[in-house]
């Protein structure tokens, strides 16, 4: 992969209630998503068909990316996903999905560790029908986040 280009990503944004559809450019040396939301920009700016929005990742309750990237070396090599249920502040509603934890790590060591955005795979809304396949759910906004069983 060129880790000079930009890649664009199409995601669904949900920034203190408004819900913003674009396209999002991941700059280098950024590959996926995650990684890009966690870098130390304050802002992402998202590609709408007239106009740009400049959103504070810090407003970002969660992020779906409609396609994720691959990147071999961002990324533990071993580990395995744990389900869990996340409780939100400003949003009715509590999701369900997976996260990853490094092996030899522990949940909540993966969640202590300094990002902005818990990852979360396999998503879905308790009270919806609403699915993802990834989510990006912003810290600020997490009451709690409890371990579960499948």
């Amino acid at each position: 992969m060129d880790t000079q280009a930009k890649k664009f990503v199409k995601v669904r944004v949900n920034a203190s209630g408004k819900r913003i559809i674009g396209i999002l450019a991941i700059p280098p040396p950024h590959f996926r998503v995650s990684d890009y939301l966690n870098s130390h920009d304050d802002f992402l700016r998202v590609k709408q068909e007239k106009s740009e929005i400049i959103v504070a990742k810090d407003a970002i309750s969660y992020l779906e990316a409609l396609e994720e990237g691959e990147d071999d070396g961002s990324r533990p090599r071993s580990g395995e996903f744990h389900v869990v249920t996340v409780t939100l502040k400003n949003h009715a509603g509590t999701l369900k999905g997976k996260v990853f934890v490094p092996r030899d790590g522990t949940l909540q060591a993966s969640l202590n560790k300094v990002r902005r955005f818990v990852n979360l795979r396999d998503v879905r809304f308790v009270s919806s029908p609403e699915r993802y396949g990834f989510l990006a759910v912003g810290k600020q906004e997490v009451i709690m986040i409890q371990e579960t069983t499948e």
